[in-house]
């Protein structure tokens, strides 16, 4: 009996956190680090084509017109291209960072009304279920849970969440490559402003992501030479991190 009630109490914990604790409804103007994980830690990208698909969810599923129909709408288009018959794109958030590794992705959005974050991540995450069940013959949801989403509530982190975000996520992505480690930085540096699969490249001006709204960074990151400076000395850790990524083995 002991067992159940503390199993009980363990499933009503659950429960609230999962409810609580990670799904928010956030109002206008939040700013939200988001991570959303592959289940049982399994990849949720297994080659380029997934990835490059992942980028066009980020902007076509980013709007108020949903259509079902979308990809074949726009198969022969060019991967940011919307079909002349949709009606004019209106944004549910300000997607200001990305990052997609194996199993799962970071994202840095603003909201632009309360509940369009929870929106937007629903539509991304459903379409990359129900593709990889198909192409890949499974079932279920591709994905761990809700969402974890935590507000940037001061403007002194905004600057290190991005850089978590955009650097330290993307150097993960670099072979045999430590996150802390700012030897041979300018090597380092140069794979990762190259990546594809972030939008670091953005901001270092080497590509230009159609789905990225980059004005609130941009104030933070004005020229490439700022950026460079910044992520030298944030591998050196030279800088306090919020609460949440202290306290985190692995958001």
């Amino acid at each position: 009996i002991l067992l159940f009630q503390q199993q009980r109490m363990f499933d009503i914990l659950c429960c609230w956190y999962y409810t609580v604790m990670r799904v928010q409804r956030y109002v206008e103007g939040s700013i939200v680090h988001v991570t959303k994980r592959g289940g049982r830690g399994l990849a949720i990208v297994s080659n380029n084509h997934d990835r490059e698909r992942f980028r066009r969810l980020l902007y076509h599923m980013n709007d108020h017109y949903a259509d079902d129909a979308w990809e074949s709408d726009t198969a022969r288009l060019g991967p940011f291209e919307r079909p002349a018959h949709w009606p004019r794109k209106e944004p549910l958030v300000d997607l200001l960072a990305f990052t997609l590794l194996t199993n799962h992705f970071h994202i840095l959005v603003r909201a632009r009304s309360e509940g369009s974050v929870g929106k937007f991540i629903k539509r991304v995450t459903a379409s990359m279920s129900k593709y990889h069940n198909a192409k890949y013959k499974t079932v279920g949801s591709l994905f761990q849970g809700s969402y974890t989403g935590r507000t940037v509530d001061e403007e002194k982190y905004l600057q290190y969440v991005a850089g978590y975000i955009m650097i330290k996520n993307t150097l993960e992505l670099r072979p045999r490559v430590s996150n802390r480690n700012s030897d041979n930085f300018n090597e380092a540096w140069k794979w990762i402003t190259e990546c594809p699969w972030s939008s670091l490249g953005h901001y270092a001006q080497k590509t230009v992501m159609p789905e990225i709204e980059d004005a609130i960074l941009k104030k933070i990151f004005p020229n490439y030479e700022e950026l460079k400076k910044y992520g030298r000395e944030y591998l050196a850790g030279r800088f306090d991190s919020p609460t949440y990524l202290q306290t985190t083995k692995d958001i």
